[in-house]
C-alpha cells in the first residue's frame, strides 16, 4: 500500500487494516505541511494512538500537556526553530520525552547531534509505514520505562524524608552493602550507633531486609542521593 502526500511518498507493506498498535500512547507530531501532518494523524488515529497536532514548534513548545506514555513525531525542517532546536528545548524541559525525527533533507552532522541529544530513531523520507509503527512502539515503551523510573524516584524521596539527616546517611552506606563496623568506621561512630540507625530505618521504611531496602531506594542514582543530602540539611535531628 502507498501513501502519497504532497512531496512524500509512505510505503506500507500488506498488513491488516483494522491491526492496532500494542502500545497505546499520545504521539504529538509537528510538521508545518499539513498534507503531511494531516495523512499521518489519520492514519495513527487509525492505528489506535491519540493524536495531537502542530503545525508550528512555537505553538507546540507554548501549548502541548504532554501525558505520558508519549512520543514527539519530529520534522526536522521546521519554520521558525529546528527540529534540534526543539528537541533540546523539550531535553530543558521535561527531560526524558522520547522524540522521533523524520526528514528528507537532513545533514549527518544533524543526525548524529539527534541521536545525541537522545533521540529514538531518524526516520529518512520516504520511509515504510510499518518501520514508523515500530519506531513508535519503542519511544512508547521508553516512555513507559521512564514514567516507572519517575514515579519510583518521587516514591523514593516521600520514603527518604521519613528519615532522619543522619539515618539518609547511613541507608546510602547500607544500600552499597556497606557492614555496620565499615559505615561505623567511616563516620567515626559506634558500630552499636549504626546498628541502632539501621534498625530505625528499617522500621521507618517498613521493610525488614537489605533486598526490600534497595528496591525502594535506588542505589545508584547519584542524583537522587544528591537531593537526599539537600533535603537533610533542612530535616530536624
Amino acid at each position: 500500500m502507498v501513501f502519497i502526500m504532497q512531496n512524500i511518498t509512505f510505503v506500507s507493506k500488506p498488513a491488516n487494516p483494522n491491526e492496532t498498535a500494542d502500545l497505546q500512547g499520545t504521539i504529538y507530531l509537528l510538521d508545518d505541511d499539513d498534507s503531511v501532518r494531516q495523512g499521518l494523524q489519520t492514519y495513527l488515529q487509525h492505528k489506535g494512538y491519540d493524536v495531537v497536532t502542530f503545525s508550528s514548534a512555537i505553538l507546540f513548545l507554548e501549548l502541548a500537556q504532554l501525558q505520558s506514555p508519549c512520543a514527539v513525531l519530529l520534522d526536522m525542517r521546521m519554520p521558525q526553530y529546528s527540529g534540534l532546536e526543539v528537541q533540546k528545548a523539550l531535553h530543558e524541559s521535561h527531560g526524558d520525552i522520547p522524540v522521533v525525527f523524520m526528514s528528507g533533507e537532513s545533514e549527518s552532522h544533524e543526525i548524529v547531534k539527534a541521536m545525541k541529544l537522545g533521540a529514538v530513531d531518524f526516520l529518512l523520507k520516504p520511509f515504510q509505514v510499518n518501520e514508523l509503527l515500530e519506531v513508535l512502539q519503542l519511544a512508547l515503551l521508553r516512555s513507559e520505562v521512564n514514567g516507572l523510573k519517575r514515579e519510583s524516584h518521587e516514591q523514593a524521596i516521600t520514603q527518604i524524608k521519613l528519615l532522619t539527616p543522619r539515618e539518609i546517611e547511613i541507608s546510602h552506606w547500607i544500600i552499597q552493602a556497606y557492614s555496620n563496623q565499615q559505615i561505623a568506621h567511616h563516620l567515626g561512630i559506634a558500630p552499636a550507633t549504626v546498628k541502632l540507625h539501621r534498625a530505625n530505618i528499617l522500621e521507618k521504611l517498613n521493610v525488614h531486609s537489605l533486598p526490600a531496602l534497595i528496591a525502594i531506594l535506588p542505589r545508584s542514582d547519584d542524583a537522587f542521593w544528591s537531593l537526599s543530602r539537600e533535603l537533610a540539611t533542612t530535616l530536624p535531628g
